[in-house]
């Protein structure tokens, strides 16, 4: 998992016991978030649902969020002086940017709102999660950027990525989703 990764749990399995049930695993790192710059500041004021607008995210990776989800917060957008782009890089309820509400699917509105592991089991030496999102707000999946990585000791040796046929051998688990 690269360091642009939003690492959503530590999770420990010890005599098929899960230390991490009913957590808010969703934690805000300035890893990735850090340096974020509007890439169209003079974008267009919410209300047509037709203007996308990209915001740049660093390493050379941007974000196109679509009009009409732009239109759900309008209010946040009339606020920041009609400027998409600044209400986008703005703190959510939650605290995370607006935009990355929009990436995971989030209501940027509810502080309550935020990106959960509902389950995370054990079944025949594998793990399996279960998300509160696995759409983005336009709809999309983003399953195939959720990772799994495992190892035997939590503070020795490297993080490995849990294959489909998982590995007996691994006790402790990061989970995390792949942000653009």
């Amino acid at each position: 998992m690269s360091g642009k990764a939003q690492i959503l749990a530590l999770c420990a399995f010890g005599a098929a016991t899960l230390q991490c049930a009913g957590m808010n695993l969703g934690l805000r790192t300035a890893m990735w978030c850090a340096g974020l710059e509007a890439e169209n500041p003079e974008s267009p004021p919410s209300g047509d649902g037709n203007t996308d607008v990209v915001i740049d995210v660093g390493g050379g990776k941007s974000v196109t969020v679509p009009g009409a989800w732009l239109d759900t917060i309008s209010e946040r957008i009339e606020a920041a002086g009609d400027d998409a782009s600044e209400a986008l890089l703005e703190p959510a309820a939650n605290g995370r940017k607006v935009w990355e509400c929009y990436v995971l699917g989030i209501d940027p509105e509810d502080q309550d709102d935020d990106f959960k592991i509902v389950e995370f089991k054990m079944k025949d030496g594998k793990p399996e999660i279960t998300l509160n999102h696995t759409k983005d707000g336009s709809g999309n999946s983003f399953e195939d950027r959720i990772k799994i990585l495992g190892r035997a000791e939590l503070n020795e040796g490297e993080w490995q990525e849990v294959s489909a046929e998982g590995n007996p051998e691994h006790r402790f688990f990061k989970v995390g989703v792949e942000m653009p």
